[in-house]
């Protein structure tokens, strides 16, 4: 789920509200590496 309104995130949602992947990917890239990384 993200949060907010489908304008509010351009790069990460299409005008037809499809999620673009490797956007999504790359804005969880960090929380991913720290989540795995701290086991």
């Amino acid at each position: 789920m993200i949060p907010g309104a489908p304008h509010e995130h351009p790069a990460l949602v299409t005008p037809t509200l499809k999620v673009k992947r490797d956007a999504l990917i790359e804005s969880l890239a960090p929380s991913l590496a720290q989540l795995y990384g701290a086991v």
